[in-house]
């Protein structure tokens, strides 16, 4: 019977291996596959398929195209769009492009959405009449300088591995900044008054300092940093905001007292994703709003 069960027990061994091997062999293919993904040239067939939206030229005195849709299509070099000065809505998500340079002297454009490449530095030049810059999903790192734009509203750069952003105060239109999973640290330069929408989570910051001049968002997400402080959370929280999320943070480590932070932020009613009750309002008020103290009658 030994001998059968030492057999058994090589072979468990054995498929262990294989199996084993058979996972290493699909890694190693999955990174040749990544590797190998040879980028494809745009010929003229491509870009006459992606264009649409006719339209007028500026001074009215001839007809374009004005949109260019070319989303995973394998991409890489951009040099021949570097000539469509016409086009104002260009696409070119999901591809392999590493550099967006041929696009940047297109100044017309008021979208441009490049989510989903393989960018990983980008100098960018006042575009004046951009309304849309879409970066998320690449692989940009260091800190991220954004030039004077007077139209940009919607800034999208999560998914990156951005560690600073600089001049963005410049842009006072901007209203949505998508800045999550990233390499934060701290809050500099990003809390503008004109931000209605802005999403911070699963960075690496340890303050929030300067989103106190936010003056429009009522809710923030603030999952997945390196919060430790109750305290300074709240003192630097907008005075708009009634829904907070600070869960998968260092602060929760500790007992977690949530009736403590409503007698910091009376406004919330929302805290880490559940509906503040009326117990735990009621348990805050008792202590922001003691009753007196019943005076003992002297006998």
């Amino acid at each position: 019977g030994g001998g059968r069960r030492a057999g058994e027990k090589a072979g468990v061994v054995k498929t262990g291996t294989w199996e084993g091997q058979q996972q290493k062999d699909k890694m190693a293919d999955e990174e040749k596959a990544e590797e190998e993904e040879v980028p494809e040239e745009i010929s003229e067939e491509k870009i006459a398929s992606g264009l649409s939206g006719l339209d007028k030229t500026r001074d009215g005195k001839s007809v374009v195209m004005t949109k260019l849709n070319l989303p995973s299509m394998k991409l890489g070099d951009l040099t021949p769009l570097a000539l469509l000065n016409h086009v104002r809505h260009i696409d070119v998500s999901g591809n392999l492009i590493k550099d967006l340079s041929p696009l940047l002297g297109l100044t017309d454009m008021l979208s441009l959405n490049a989510s989903g490449n393989k960018i990983e530095a980008v100098t960018l030049p006042a575009m004046p009449y951009l309304q849309l810059l879409d970066l998320s999903n690449n692989q940009i790192k260091g800190s991220f300088a954004c030039p004077s734009m007077p139209h940009l509203r919607h800034l999208l750069l999560s998914q990156n591995e951005i560690d600073g952003v600089s001049g963005l105060d410049q842009n006072t239109q901007l209203q949505k900044l998508e800045l999550h999973q990233n390499k934060l640290a701290n809050c500099d330069g990003v809390g503008l008054p004109s931000v209605r929408q802005l999403t911070l989570h699963g960075n690496e910051l340890t303050t929030i300092k300067g989103l106190e001049n936010l003056t429009f968002p009522t809710a923030l997400n603030l999952t997945g940093n390196q919060l430790a402080s109750v305290e300074e959370v709240v003192a630097a929280m907008p005075g708009g905001v009634v829904d907070l999320d600070v869960q998968e943070n260092p602060l929760m480590e500790a007992e977690f007292d949530r009736v403590k932070v409503l007698v910091l932020m009376q406004r919330l009613k929302v805290l880490n994703a559940a509906p503040v009750t009326e117990e735990e309002a009621a348990a805050a008020d008792l202590i922001i709003n003691p009753p007196p103290a019943e005076e003992e009658n002297a006998a």
